[in-house]
Protein backbone atom coordinates (compact mmCIF):
# COMPACT_ATOMS: atom_id res chain seq x y z
CA UNK A 1 0.00 0.00 0.00
CA UNK A 2 1.53 3.35 -1.03
CA UNK A 3 2.11 6.08 1.53
CA UNK A 4 0.99 9.55 0.45
CA UNK A 5 2.05 11.46 3.54
CA UNK A 6 5.41 11.32 5.24
CA UNK A 7 3.93 11.83 8.71
CA UNK A 8 0.70 12.38 10.63
CA UNK A 9 1.23 16.16 10.84
CA UNK A 10 1.43 16.41 7.04
CA UNK A 11 -1.73 14.32 6.72
CA UNK A 12 -3.60 16.63 9.12
CA UNK A 13 -2.39 19.74 7.26
CA UNK A 14 -3.57 18.38 3.90
CA UNK A 15 -6.90 17.27 5.40
CA UNK A 16 -7.40 20.75 6.85
CA UNK A 17 -6.74 22.34 3.45
CA UNK A 18 -9.20 20.00 1.75
CA UNK A 19 -11.86 20.69 4.40
CA UNK A 20 -11.28 24.44 4.07
CA UNK A 21 -11.71 24.27 0.29
CA UNK A 22 -14.87 22.18 0.67
CA UNK A 23 -16.37 24.67 3.14
CA UNK A 24 -15.55 27.58 0.83
CA UNK A 25 -17.24 25.79 -2.06
CA UNK A 26 -20.28 24.94 0.09
CA UNK A 27 -20.49 28.54 1.27
CA UNK A 28 -20.38 29.76 -2.32
CA UNK A 29 -23.04 27.25 -3.35
CA UNK A 30 -25.31 28.45 -0.55
CA UNK A 31 -24.70 32.06 -1.56
CA UNK A 32 -25.44 31.48 -5.23
CA UNK A 33 -28.48 29.32 -4.54
CA UNK A 34 -30.36 32.25 -2.96
CA UNK A 35 -31.74 33.15 -6.38
CA UNK A 36 -32.25 29.49 -7.28
CA UNK A 37 -29.29 29.19 -9.67
CA UNK A 38 -25.61 29.69 -10.18
CA UNK A 39 -26.49 32.73 -12.31
CA UNK A 40 -25.28 35.15 -9.61
CA UNK A 41 -21.78 33.68 -9.47
CA UNK A 42 -21.58 33.48 -13.27
CA UNK A 43 -22.62 37.12 -13.65
CA UNK A 44 -19.72 38.34 -11.52
CA UNK A 45 -17.28 35.94 -13.21
CA UNK A 46 -18.47 37.18 -16.63
CA UNK A 47 -17.63 40.74 -15.56
CA UNK A 48 -14.08 39.68 -14.66
CA UNK A 49 -13.60 37.94 -18.02
CA UNK A 50 -15.14 40.65 -20.17
CA UNK A 51 -13.37 43.48 -18.37
CA UNK A 52 -9.94 41.89 -17.87
CA UNK A 53 -9.80 38.44 -19.47
CA UNK A 54 -7.09 39.65 -21.84
CA UNK A 55 -4.88 40.74 -18.97
CA UNK A 56 -2.83 38.55 -16.64
CA UNK A 57 -4.75 37.08 -13.67
CA UNK A 58 -3.79 40.11 -11.57
CA UNK A 59 -6.05 42.13 -13.87
CA UNK A 60 -9.08 39.99 -13.01
CA UNK A 61 -8.14 40.16 -9.32
CA UNK A 62 -7.98 43.96 -9.63
CA UNK A 63 -11.46 44.11 -11.17
CA UNK A 64 -12.68 41.90 -8.32
CA UNK A 65 -11.15 44.41 -5.88
CA UNK A 66 -13.07 47.23 -7.59
CA UNK A 67 -16.31 45.26 -7.27
CA UNK A 68 -15.69 44.59 -3.56
CA UNK A 69 -14.71 48.22 -2.95
CA UNK A 70 -17.92 49.44 -4.63
CA UNK A 71 -19.86 46.92 -2.52
CA UNK A 72 -18.19 48.48 0.52
CA UNK A 73 -16.32 45.28 1.35
CA UNK A 74 -19.35 43.00 1.27
CA UNK A 75 -18.59 39.28 1.00
CA UNK A 76 -21.96 38.62 -0.67
CA UNK A 77 -21.87 37.42 -4.25
CA UNK A 78 -25.48 38.62 -4.60
CA UNK A 79 -24.36 42.16 -3.64
CA UNK A 80 -21.50 41.94 -6.15
CA UNK A 81 -23.98 41.00 -8.88
CA UNK A 82 -25.98 44.13 -8.05
CA UNK A 83 -22.79 46.21 -8.34
CA UNK A 84 -21.70 44.79 -11.71
CA UNK A 85 -25.13 44.98 -13.33
CA UNK A 86 -25.88 48.54 -12.19
CA UNK A 87 -26.53 50.67 -15.27
CA UNK A 88 -23.43 52.15 -16.93
CA UNK A 89 -20.98 50.92 -14.29
CA UNK A 90 -19.11 48.19 -16.17
CA UNK A 91 -18.86 48.64 -19.92
CA UNK A 92 -19.01 44.89 -20.56
CA UNK A 93 -22.73 45.00 -19.72
CA UNK A 94 -23.53 48.12 -21.76
CA UNK A 95 -25.86 47.12 -24.60
CA UNK A 96 -25.66 43.45 -23.65
CA UNK A 97 -27.99 41.23 -21.64
CA UNK A 98 -26.59 39.39 -18.65
CA UNK A 99 -27.25 35.95 -20.22
CA UNK A 100 -25.40 36.95 -23.40
CA UNK A 101 -22.47 38.31 -21.35
CA UNK A 102 -22.28 35.02 -19.45
CA UNK A 103 -22.43 33.00 -22.69
CA UNK A 104 -19.57 35.01 -24.21
CA UNK A 105 -17.48 34.78 -21.04
CA UNK A 106 -17.97 31.01 -20.68
CA UNK A 107 -16.22 30.51 -24.02
CA UNK A 108 -13.10 32.30 -22.74
CA UNK A 109 -10.13 30.09 -21.77
CA UNK A 110 -9.87 31.83 -18.37
CA UNK A 111 -13.50 31.12 -17.38
CA UNK A 112 -12.53 28.64 -14.65
CA UNK A 113 -9.98 31.11 -13.27
CA UNK A 114 -12.66 33.81 -13.06
CA UNK A 115 -14.98 31.48 -11.14
CA UNK A 116 -12.15 30.64 -8.72
CA UNK A 117 -11.38 34.33 -8.18
CA UNK A 118 -15.01 35.13 -7.34
CA UNK A 119 -15.17 32.21 -4.89
CA UNK A 120 -11.84 33.16 -3.29
CA UNK A 121 -12.95 36.79 -2.96
CA UNK A 122 -15.50 35.76 -0.35
CA UNK A 123 -12.57 35.61 2.07
CA UNK A 124 -10.42 38.60 2.90
CA UNK A 125 -7.62 39.13 0.43
CA UNK A 126 -5.13 41.81 -0.55
CA UNK A 127 -6.66 44.80 -2.32
CA UNK A 128 -4.25 45.23 -5.21
CA UNK A 129 -5.97 48.51 -6.12
CA UNK A 130 -5.44 50.19 -2.74
CA UNK A 131 -9.07 51.19 -2.30
CA UNK A 132 -9.83 52.14 -5.90
CA UNK A 133 -13.46 52.25 -7.02
CA UNK A 134 -12.89 53.09 -10.69
CA UNK A 135 -10.54 52.15 -13.50
CA UNK A 136 -10.12 52.62 -17.23
CA UNK A 137 -7.77 51.72 -20.06
CA UNK A 138 -4.85 54.16 -19.96
CA UNK A 139 -2.62 52.92 -22.79
CA UNK A 140 -2.73 51.08 -26.05
CA UNK A 141 -5.25 51.34 -28.90
CA UNK A 142 -8.25 51.17 -26.51
CA UNK A 143 -7.01 54.07 -24.35
CA UNK A 144 -9.80 56.31 -23.03
CA UNK A 145 -9.98 59.47 -20.92
CA UNK A 146 -13.39 59.56 -19.21
CA UNK A 147 -14.46 62.91 -17.75
CA UNK A 148 -14.34 61.44 -14.20
CA UNK A 149 -10.68 60.42 -14.35
CA UNK A 150 -7.75 62.31 -12.87
CA UNK A 151 -6.47 65.33 -14.78
CA UNK A 152 -3.13 63.61 -15.36
CA UNK A 153 -5.06 61.12 -17.53
CA UNK A 154 -7.02 63.79 -19.40
CA UNK A 155 -10.06 63.94 -17.15
CA UNK A 156 -11.65 66.86 -15.33
CA UNK A 157 -11.63 65.39 -11.82
CA UNK A 158 -9.11 67.20 -9.62
CA UNK A 159 -10.01 65.04 -6.59
CA UNK A 160 -9.47 61.66 -8.25
CA UNK A 161 -6.38 59.92 -6.96
CA UNK A 162 -4.45 57.36 -8.98
CA UNK A 163 -3.73 54.36 -6.76
CA UNK A 164 -1.97 51.98 -9.16
CA UNK A 165 -1.51 51.04 -12.81
CA UNK A 166 -1.92 47.34 -13.59
CA UNK A 167 -1.41 46.21 -17.16
CA UNK A 168 -3.17 48.68 -19.43
CA UNK A 169 -5.49 50.00 -16.71
CA UNK A 170 -5.22 52.87 -14.25
CA UNK A 171 -7.06 52.51 -10.93
CA UNK A 172 -8.47 55.48 -9.04
CA UNK A 173 -10.22 56.43 -5.82
CA UNK A 174 -12.00 59.61 -4.68
CA UNK A 175 -13.89 59.74 -7.95
CA UNK A 176 -16.87 62.12 -7.67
Amino acid sequence: MPTFFSNRKECIMVSTLILSAALTTMSAAAETSKDGSIHTLETVAACLILEAGGEKDIGMWAVMCIIKNRAKGSQSIAKWKTVVTKRSQFSCFNGRTTPSAIAIAKAHPKWDDAIKIVLAAQADFKDYTYGATHYHVCRGPSKVSPYWTATVYGGKNKKAEVTVVIGNHVFLKNVD
